[in-house]
């Protein structure tokens, strides 16, 4: 169990919509502020060689219907440095893709087998993201089933109305 405290999800409002099988382009998120840094060039570097997927990005302070849209668009979120952003997508069912900091080894415990797991642990690395995401894309039912794992450990973990 991590040291830090862990942020509150309101899971009811962050809820997955029924997202149905499409030829859509493989939809990743980011979240945070364009003009910190934390990390939204490494992401924006492991996704310009990836054929077939997008990358999406939101800015942390927008209210809560904006990132809940957002998130609910996504088929993965990489989380370089904040924490809450990963709750809240793993709450809407999205698989999470985040560096070892602060609360993600509870969001993303790597010793549960492939079968439960809730996303990727990656290190600091552009080929370490474009190696998860390439290979979540072309399996894009392992990341669905990993968001629903994920869901469940912040319902489990980190609801606020529990």
């Amino acid at each position: 169990m991590s040291k830090y405290r862990r942020p509150t999800v309101d899971t009811q409002f962050f809820s997955p919509w029924c997202r149905r099988q499409s030829k859509r382009a493989f939809t990743v998120g980011w979240a945070g502020e364009e003009d910190d840094e934390k990390g939204l060039d490494m992401v924006q570097l492991a996704t310009d060689t990836l054929v077939g997927v997008q990358l999406k990005t939101v800015n942390r302070r927008a209210n809560k219907k904006v990132r809940l849209e957002f998130y609910q668009s996504l088929n993965a979120l990489v989380c370089t440095s904040l924490p809450r952003t990963a709750a809240e997508a793993a709450a809407c069912g999205v698989c999470v893709i985040a560096t070892d900091a602060k609360l993600v080894p509870d969001l993303i415990p790597e010793h549960l087998n492939a079968s439960k797991l809730s996303g990727f642990v990656i290190d600091h690395d552009v080929n370490d993201i474009r190696w998860k995401l390439k290979y979540l894309a072309k399996m894009p039912m392992v990341a669905r089933l990993m968001g629903d794992t994920a869901r469940k450990v912040v319902q489990e973990w980190y609801a606020s109305t529990k």
